[in-house]
């Protein structure tokens, strides 16, 4: 995994703040949206900030000061930057996808120096992509680089042993696109994708 200098610094305070939460007994907190991407693309999708799931956000907002993020002004009560990293943690749920997301599918990266952050499900995730580029308001075609990523994520947990679950992962893109999308349209934007690199 080839991660941004900055990114990994981090992905680094934030695996320090949930060993902590951990050791106090804690279920520590699950990285979502971009910063799992980037997680999972090993940094090919880059993030700007880091969205966490946890039921313990003053716990865990509390250690990220101790690593030395300071409050964002305005959101005290959900959310912290790092002055040097200009990194922004923000606490976006105590549920995963709102309770949509199958939490037994979360997945626990080793990040190297003893380090490890959980992250949600990568057919979770792509569900997620998907449901954001089918935001648009009055139809209108999907957000592009929403679309790609999904597509991308797609094409990376494709290629990992033992794969992926279609059956969850049809169910999960179109609750979260309201049925405006499915399995069969990632798999078209695949088709296509390989078809215009071949060209």
């Amino acid at each position: 995994m080839t991660y941004a200098d900055r990114f990994r610094a981090a992905l680094d305070l934030v695996a320090r703040a949930a060993e902590a939460l951990e050791r106090r007994g804690l279920k520590p907190p699950v990285v979502v949206g971009g910063a799992a991407a980037e997680i999972y693309s090993g940094g090919e999708i880059a993030s700007s900030d880091f969205d966490l799931v946890t039921a313990h956000q003053l716990e865990l907002l509390g250690e990220l000061r101790q690593l030395g993020f300071t409050w964002q002004v305005g959101n005290v009560d959900r959310m912290v930057v790092h002055p040097t990293l200009g990194y922004v943690v923000e606490v976006v749920s105590p549920w995963l996808m709102d309770g949509r997301a199958d939490s037994a599918r979360v997945r626990r990266f080793e990040i190297g120096r003893g380090l490890a952050v959980d992250v949600i499900g990568v057919e979770d995730l792509i569900a997620d992509r998907m449901g954001q580029a089918f935001s648009r308001p009055f139809g209108g075609p999907p957000i592009t680089d929403r679309r790609n990523q999904a597509l991308r994520l797609f094409q990376i947990a494709s290629g990992i042993a033992p794969g992926l679950d279609a059956a969850y992962l049809d169910r999960r893109i179109r609750e979260e696109t309201v049925n405006s999308a499915s399995l069969e349209t990632l798999q078209r934007w695949n088709d296509d994708d390989r078809d215009h690199q071949a060209r």
